[in-house]
Parts: C-alpha cells; structure tokens; sequence
C-alpha cells in the first residue's frame, strides 16, 4: 500500500521535477523511485519527449497539474507580496505619522494652565526626531498628555486641551508638571521622581546624587552612610551657596535622612532637617510626598538667597573626537576679571556623546566665558544661566556658539 502511494506520489510529481521546481531532498526519492519503477520511467521520457505524445486522459491530466501548480504558486506570491506590504504600510504609519512614545526626560516642556485648560509647548531633545502629536487623557481633575515622536528636525509645538472639570494636576510624559496650583519645573520634577524610602539603600541613594548631578557641583565625591546621616566628601572646596540647596533636594528626597554632611579639605559643613525647617518656616519633609510642597520649598530657599543665581555650563562638543588625555578648561570673567574657573581632563569631565556639564552659583551680574582646550582658546561669550552651548573646530579655530 505504502509502495502504490508513493508512486501516486512521484507520478504527480514529475511535471514539477521536469520543471525543475522540486528540492534537492525532493529530486533524491523522485530518483530513487523511478530506478526501480519502469511505468514511471515510460512517463518521464514520454512526458520530456512532448506532452503531446501522451493518452488523451494522461495529457489532460498533464495539463491541469501544470495549470494548479502554476495558480498555486502565484497565489503563494500574491500572498507573500500582499503581507509584504502590510507590514511595511504599518511600519512606515507606526514611525511617521503614530510614532513613538517619548519620556519627559528627552523632552524640552513649557505648560500654561489655567482652571480649565492646558497648554502645552513641547520640542524633542532626542537629536533627529520631533514631536508629532499628543494623545490627551483625563482622570477626574487629573489631565495627562502622552507625547509622541517620530523621525525629523527639531522644532517646537503647542498643543491645547480644554475641559470642563477643574484642572489640580497636569502630567505630560510621564512626569508632574502642574500639582495643586503649582507650576513644577523640570529638574525638581524628574528629582522627585527617584526619591529614596530607605537612607540604607546605597545604591539608590548613589542613583538620586547622579541624578542631581552632584559632580558637577563638587567634582568626584564620594559618599558614607552614618545612621541616618549621609555624608558626602567632595574634590573641590566648599562654597557655601550651593550646601543649604543640594542639602534641601537630599534631605526632601530621602525620607528617613536627617542631615548631610560636607566635607573637603579639612573644611565640614552640616544641614540638618531642623536647621531647614527653621530657616524656611516650614516642614520640609512635606516635600517627600508632596511635589508642589517640593517645589515651594525650594523657592522659598531660593529667594531667600536671591542674590545668587545658578548658572549651568552645558556645552556640546561637535564633531571632533577629543583625546581623553586632553585639558578642557575655561574661564568666567565679570568686568574683564576672572571670577571663576575651572580646568581637567577630557577623559574626567567630557562624555562619550562630547557632551560636558557644569554647575556654578555666583552673583547676579554679567559675565563671559571662554573655554580652552590644550590651550587653544574660543572667543569670549556671553554667559547667561538658561543657554546652552555648541564646541566647534571652524578652520582650525574653536568656536563657542548658543545651541538651541
């Protein structure tokens, strides 16, 4: 029985194996069968020979396994092709046109809220992609905005969004931006959300100082844990002007921590959650669970030292690769006069990506930097708190220019 199917088999086989359409495996037991079959053999040469020397009945046979196998494979085709293009038609809508969901941290985000309406000014910060649309959400007096991106140039965008329940809390990307009357910015916004339970969680305390980008402060730190009190000693000297805010963002962000010690070249200095508290009339430790508590807390600090203002020295280094044994430094001058400066290695201070960041608190006024590398120096710009910077190599000449 076994033996009569596979001649069946092989027999409608053999239009295919002259056609050269069947596999290697295929060709191996059609050749194997017709070694010991001699009717078989008969209809391979007569079917090589013509099609037309073949019984009435076998030529129609013949005929319409050829015409089967033949609509078969193009509807084999036919199929392949049209999922082909459903799947390309989807990729291509799912990247240009849906796009992809993008955190608040890769997002640059300006939000205006009045009792009844959100508006939302947002651009990407992933180089190569910008925002597409906005999908809105809403959960009581809660407002969510989901940002989605797709392949493109930069550029800014409004999007509004009305409703008829009063406003309390606005989230776009996954971040705060808007709590109980109180405007968050970005960076207190992204903090709060890697506070600490625990102070005895080391590697979670380590994450929310990276987070804070505590180096660019202080330099290289490192840090103790003592009970309840974290203690962080640092690379350069003390200035007073940043100890009581850093110390605030740490003592509001753990929550069982009750003071931060700072320690460097024989010089300690030690906040307290008490001396805080006292300082801005408040509980700090609000600040844990409340992000518009947060945020008061540290404007309240922030006008109490109004006189100093934070400047962030963020500049991109483009296109050149920097060697990691080279000097970066530069200078910051108010009236002609040095005020600050600073001087290290590539391979301590620049990111992989060319990227460097740093972080000063002087007095209000008007100043100019200039950066050096190896000696070789930029022209001298203006520094403003909010700007960031662009590092080029211009006919052999740095030059330093405002990057939007």
């Amino acid at each position: 029985m076994e033996e009569n199917k596979l001649h069946i088999l092989v027999k409608d086989l053999l239009p295919d194996y002259i056609d050269g359409l069947t596999s290697p495996e295929t060709n191996k037991i059609i050749e194997e069968h017709l070694f010991q079959c001699s009717s078989c053999q008969k209809a391979l040469e007569r079917m090589k020979e013509s099609p037309s020397i073949l019984d009435q009945d076998e030529k129609i046979e013949f005929d319409y396994l050829k015409l089967v196998r033949k609509r078969s494979r193009r509807h084999i085709w036919l199929s392949v092709c049209i999922v082909l293009v459903i799947v390309v038609s989807f990729l291509t809508i799912s990247t240009f046109w849906i796009g992809r969901q993008t955190p608040a941290a890769l997002l640059n985000i300006n939000t205006t809220v009045a009792p009844y309406q959100v508006s939302l000014e947002v651009e990407c910060l992933d180089q190569g992609r910008k925002v597409s649309r906005v999908e809105w959400k809403e959960n009581g007096s809660h407002v969510q905005a989901i940002v989605f991106t797709v392949p493109g140039n930069d550029e800014r965008k409004t999007f509004m969004y009305t409703t008829d329940q009063l406003i309390e809390n606005v989230e776009v990307a996954g971040q705060i931006v808007w709590e109980d009357g109180t405007k968050i910015p970005d960076e207190l916004g992204l903090l709060h959300a890697y506070k600490v339970e625990y102070i005895g969680n080391a590697s979670q305390v380590s994450h929310l100082l990276k987070k804070m980008n505590v180096s660019s402060l202080v330099g290289s730190y490192t840090f103790e844990l003592d009970g309840t009190r974290l203690i962080i000693e640092t690379a350069r000297p003390l200035a007073d002007v940043y100890v009581n805010r850093e110390s605030l963002l740490i003592l509001s962000l753990i929550e069982n921590a009750s003071s931060v010690t700072w320690k460097s070249q024989g010089k300690k200095e030690t906040v307290s959650v008490e001396s805080l508290d006292a300082l801005l009339k408040t509980e700090i430790k609000e600040g844990y669970g409340s992000l518009s508590a947060f945020t008061q807390n540290v404007e309240r600090l922030e006008q109490s030292e109004e006189i100093w203002n934070q400047y962030t020295f963020d500049v991109q280094i483009q296109p050149v690769r920097l060697d990691k044994d080279q000097i970066v430094s530069f200078v910051v001058r108010e009236n002609g006069e040095p005020v600050e400066e600073f001087s290290g290695y590539v391979k301590d201070w620049v990111n992989e990506d060319g990227s460097f960041v740093w972080r000063v608190y002087l007095q209000k006024g008007r100043y100019t930097i200039q950066f050096k590398i190896d000696g070789e120096s930029t022209q001298e710009v203006p520094f403003n708190s909010d700007l960031r910077y662009r590092l080029q190599k211009i006919e052999n000449n740095w030059r330093l220019e405002k990057r939007e």
